[in-house]
């Protein structure tokens, strides 16, 4: 039987034990949405993938086994393997039980802008479906570093400034999302799904979770999906998600991304100051409401009790708290 676990990768972060409490309000949303478009492009990952880069995990990954990566009929998205989230040489091994790992299969499927598109060597309709023909077309590659960084250069454009010189929309989060979109995140989703049973083995028995994170890192900027089998997700995270199925029922029945997000009030997040989106109205760090381990001895309460336990904790008054002391 399937154990379904929280990723070790997502556990870690979880083990804060405070986290960054935002508040949703229409001014918020807005100046995240600014922000943004005011990153340069992709993350380095992605940017090496695209590049043809042969230190890329991603590329290393498509030249051994091409049916790993999958792009979109047009080139808008392509679907990778999360690299920190799988262990690619037991991928590749046993790429049709990974699923059942404690922890399951995590991929991603990263939107991409015409503009990139052109200027990758995926260019090509035919190298997309026949990736082995990269190396028979490109005897030079930029050779980069870092290929698990999220750093952008200098000489990468801005999102705003590739929107303004393709005058096509770039995708940098949920929140440039519309009613417009329904019929791309529903290709999006399909895509997705058969991938999922085409290439590892998934099936109506497997517990499938399709969804985006809700506030992101500057450093992350660029919408992508986040495809998770077989994996538990831990409250944290799930509170700072949105799911596919959710925004595509939203927008078809004439709601806005802000009035979904809007009617969640408070999103909590991990991300550390100088690569975070700032806030008009405030963003305050608590403790972990969702941490199940001790400060001062106490077990932190459920979220609902949150309030009452800050105050009770920075008055420095013994917690009356239905918790047992750690020993």
């Amino acid at each position: 039987m399937t154990k379904y676990a929280v990723h070790n990768v997502v556990l870690e972060h979880s083990k804060s034990p405070f986290l960054y409490k935002m508040d949703i309000t229409e001014k918020n949303l807005d100046l995240l949405k600014q922000q943004y478009h005011e990153v340069r492009g992709h993350p380095a990952f992605i940017r090496e993938f695209l590049a043809g880069n042969p230190s890329s995990n991603a590329i290393r990954m498509l030249l051994n086994n091409p049916d790993f990566v999958t792009w979109g009929d047009d080139g808008s998205f392509v679907i990778i393997p999360n690299s920190p989230y799988i262990e690619r040489d037991e991928l590749e091994t046993n790429t049709k039980h990974y699923k059942d790992k404690t922890g399951g299969l995590a991929l991603n499927a990263w939107f991409i802008h015409p503009k990139q598109l052109e200027e990758s060597i995926f260019s090509n309709p035919e190298i997309r479906k026949n990736p082995k023909l990269i190396q028979q077309h490109y005897s030079y590659v930029p050779s980069l570093e870092k290929t698990y960084d999220v750093e952008r250069l200098d000489n990468q454009k801005r999102i705003r400034q590739l929107e303004e010189e393709s005058g096509v929309r770039y995708l940098s989060s949920v929140f440039d999302l519309t009613r417009e979109d329904v019929p791309w995140l529903k290709k999006l989703k399909a895509t997705a799904m058969e991938n999922l049973q085409k290439e590892y083995g998934v099936t109506a028995d497997d517990k499938v979770d399709l969804f985006f994170h809700s506030v992101i890192s500057l450093g992350t900027t660029t919408l992508h999906l986040h495809i998770r089998v077989n994996q538990q997700i831990s409250p944290m995270e799930k509170q700072g998600s949105i799911g596919l199925d959710e925004i595509i029922g939203g927008l078809e029945n004439g709601k806005t991304i802000n009035e979904m997000m809007l009617e969640r009030g408070v999103v909590y997040h991990g991300i550390k100051p100088d690569n975070c989106p700032k806030t008009k109205e405030g963003t305050v760090r608590v403790p972990n409401p969702f941490l199940q381990k001790s400060i001062r001895g106490f077990e932190i309460p459920i979220i609902s009790d949150l309030h009452s336990f800050v105050d009770k904790l920075f008055n420095n008054s013994a917690p009356n708290l239905q918790a047992v002391p750690t020993r």
